[in-house]
């Protein structure tokens, strides 16, 4: 029995250090990417900004980062079983009696944002109108199209704006911007004064978030309504006088069914 005994601890170690070794991976990723977007956080505005655009490497890692995420989720359980059974004297390891902060830090890291699983975008290849067109290679769909290479371009014009239409009312929960990668500082600067509009219908639109700006060349835009909105429409628009540029726009939506 007591060889049995032995034997369900070393493999529920073995399991907790598989665990940890996957978790430390998410933590250490989600680190840099935080870390990073700290730099270039813009000040007065629940966003986090990217310096350039997001490239192949950085989607395969953040794709990568979900995967791996989503199975520390499903089996979060086991460090919280090992850390339970540590503190009450069952598992007396040096090892994990050395390292039991750093497990309740990284079993934190896992259950944060939990919820970022289960967000699905919803706005790619959906219809899309803008405000005015300056060249018909520029016209509103180029930021649905999932080409960051892309872009929309209206006229200079008062409140110029875009809008998506994603067919049906779903809760909003994240809202991208990537602005155009090509031109001059000046151009990248264009993205500034911004207001994100969302809301059920034409009637019904409210402000999510609100970008002062300016951005550059590149720059990848995140922003977080209040709370979970409902919402069929997405609206991008400035509030002066201007071009309006963006290169994509992705809605992240709580994955279930759309109401």
């Amino acid at each position: 029995m007591c060889f049995v005994k032995d034997m369900n601890y070393i493999s529920v170690f073995i399991n907790a250090i598989v665990v940890a070794l996957m978790a430390i991976y998410v933590y250490q990723n989600e680190k840099r990417i935080e870390e990073k977007a700290a730099k270039h956080n813009q000040t007065g505005n629940s966003i986090i900004s990217y310096l350039e655009p997001k490239s192949l490497a950085l989607e395969r890692m953040e794709s990568k980062l979900n995967e791996t995420t989503a199975i520390l989720d499903r089996h979060s359980g086991i460090l919280q079983d090992i850390l339970e059974a540590e503190q009450r004297g069952n598992i007396t390891t040096a090892i994990l009696n050395s390292h039991s902060d750093m497990l309740q830090e990284i079993l934190k890291a896992v259950r944060k944002d939990n919820d970022t699983i289960n967000l699905r975008e919803v706005a790619y290849g959906k219809p899309a109108q803008q405000s005015s067109i300056y060249s018909s290679e520029h016209s509103a769909s180029r930021a649905v199209d999932g080409n960051v290479n892309t872009y929309i371009h209206t006229n200079i014009e008062q409140s110029p704006y875009w809008i998506v239409d994603l067919g049906k009312t779903y809760q909003i929960k994240r809202i991208e911007i990537f602005n155009r990668v090509v031109g001059d500082k000046s151009t990248g600067e264009r993205l500034r004064n911004l207001d994100i509009i969302i809301g059920p219908s034409h009637n019904e639109m409210h402000l999510c978030a609100h970008y002062v700006g300016p951005a550059q060349l590149g720059d990848h835009l995140l922003f977080k309504c209040g709370h979970v909105e409902n919402a069929r429409y997405v609206k991008l628009m400035l509030t002066g006088t201007d071009y309006l540029n963006v290169a994509e726009v992705k809605v992240y939506a709580v994955n279930d069914r759309p109401t």
